[in-house]
């Protein structure tokens, strides 16, 4: 309850900075944060004196056993109509609302529902609070990422030739369930043989064949909270070649590991990885971010990469997953979880990360 409590009342301290007289929190991740709602249909609107959650009939008694810290309203039709009822919203406020998360359409029923409203555009103002995490929530994460280990080891008998990719995420996403997790992280990546070399290549009938190698990149949802691990491995044994790329990016994300500290810039932290590769003669084949922050949403700031001069504040959560991308070749990436300490990273991921080539 008090975590919940202490949550509400940094946001209204944001509020007040941009002199606003509400917020409405409308994206799935930024509700729960604040509310504890784990459902799929739910808004809050936030006030210097009153925050209520509004859902409908469907969440009556989910509502009543998670909401910490707000009211509820059931709404009989539209959850914005549900709100307009609450008449917490009026004529002459400045409100604002999470824009990443607006559509056009909704907006408009935003400026019909409350005429003579302002509303004001701001983002990532909840995942900017929720960047630092409390210790309850880095044990989630610590669980969601024990999870996923579990998966990796467990479906390593079924990595050999002849089995398809589809067949592996398949097995990946029953795991999931099997061991209690909420959902996946995300559709897993099951990339195998050339397609290794496309960073989001989705499963498809490709069966595996000697020499491959193999990117498997997936998570678990514990509570809430996404684990994201990526592990590359040879099916069979690997050419000179190909066992070259995965030393460069093993060694590229211990290098990156080992410079993490509290207030890191960004943009320094992916230079230790992106530095290392490209001076081994790979650079142009590494062309993604470093890394990202975890929590809520598996994708989060802070985004480790290029140009981002934003520091990593002590007890973020944060991945490392550089890799290397050879068109008609294949690709490697290596994926972990961490929690940035006063000391450095502290991992939360420990299954080995060494050179796998399975027979």
């Amino acid at each position: 309850m008090r975590s919940f409590s202490l949550r509400l009342q940094a946001l209204r301290a944001v509020l007040a900075g941009f002199g606003l007289d509400g917020f409405l929190v409308s994206r799935r991740s930024s509700v729960r944060y604040l509310t504890g709602f784990s459902g799929t249909n739910g808004i809050c609107f936030i006030s210097e004196s009153d925050a209520v959650f509004v859902t409908d009939f469907r969440y009556k008694q989910q509502s009543e056993q998670q909401i910490r810290g707000f009211r509820t309203e059931i709404a009989t039709k539209t959850l914005l109509e549900g709100l307009r009822d609450t008449g917490l919203v009026k004529p002459g406020q400045t409100v604002g609302f999470e824009s990443e998360n607006i559509t056009v359409s909704v907006f408009q029923k935003m400026r019909a529902l409350f005429p003579g409203v302002k509303w004001e555009p701001l983002e990532k103002v909840v995942e900017d609070l929720s960047i630092v995490k409390a210790e309850e929530e880095i044990e989630r994460l610590r669980e969601a990422a024990r999870m996923a280990e579990r998966i990796f080891e467990d479906i390593l008998p079924m990595l050999r030739p002849g089995t398809e990719e589809r067949e592996i995420a398949a097995e990946i996403l029953a795991r999931t369930k099997r061991y209690g997790a909420e959902r996946a992280s995300f559709e897993p990546i099951v990339a195998g043989g050339e397609r290794s070399a496309l960073p989001h290549g989705s499963a498809t009938d490709r069966r595996l064949r000697p020499g491959d190698l193999l990117v498997l990149d997936f998570g678990c949802v514990v509570d809430g909270y996404a684990s994201d691990i990526t592990r590359t491995v040879g099916i069979g044994k690997l050419d000179g070649r190909k066992r070259e790329m995965y030393r460069i990016v093993r060694t590229a994300q211990q290098k990156a590991a080992a410079a993490v500290r509290p207030e890191i810039p960004c943009q320094e932290l992916d230079a230790v990885a992106r530095d290392f590769i490209r001076q081994a003669g790979y650079g142009e084949f590494f062309g993604h971010s470093l890394g990202h922050g975890l929590g809520l949403s598996v994708h989060m700031d802070p985004r480790i990469g290029p140009g981002v001069p934003k520091r990593i504040p002590p007890h973020a959560a944060i991945t490392l997953e550089p890799g290397i991308y050879l068109p008609g070749i294949g690709g490697v990436r290596i994926e972990d979880d961490f929690v940035v300490r006063e000391n450095g990273a502290e991992a939360l991921t420990h299954s080995s990360a060494e050179p796998l080539e399975l027979s």
